[in-house]
């Protein structure tokens, strides 16, 4: 009789990712006769990339998240919480943008109006009267 040191099982560093057709032969049980075997995509030879490709590709951390599933079915880049992030700086920055066209808009627009109003005011060719009231002080 051997005896194995007990070894605590190591921690899972990313979640586990099964494609639903992954699910549906876990589900089935082991592989069978009639059942095919996993595609060639899938075989040991390619290491960790089919499971790689599936996750989040956040730039600047590694993320062990996977990515989001388009409305087609396609994939995202990034996964949901990174995704949320992205449409959240997005926005930011888009109201921001707007922001400063606005208030570049309102200074041209009163230039424009100062410019005018000096266009209309009095040259020096021009006579002006100025007739001052004076009275008497109480």
């Amino acid at each position: 009789m051997q005896c194995h040191p007990l070894q605590a099982p190591a921690p899972q560093l990313r979640p586990v990712l099964t494609t639903p057709l992954q699910a549906a032969a876990i589900a089935a049980g082991p592989l069978t006769a009639t059942s095919q075997p996993p595609p060639p995509s899938a075989a040991s030879g390619e290491r960790g990339a089919p499971v790689d490709d599936m996750l989040c590709r956040y730039r600047n951390k590694k993320c062990g998240y996977p990515r989001a599933i388009k409305r087609n079915g396609e994939r995202h880049n990034l996964c949901e919480r990174h995704r949320a992030k992205a449409n959240q700086n997005q926005r930011k920055l888009e109201s921001k943008r707007r922001t400063q066209k606005r208030m570049l808009q309102q200074r041209v627009a009163a230039v424009d109006r100062v410019v005018k109003a000096k266009k209309v005011a009095a040259s020096v060719e021009t006579d002006v009267a100025f007739t001052i009231y004076g009275g008497a002080v109480a």
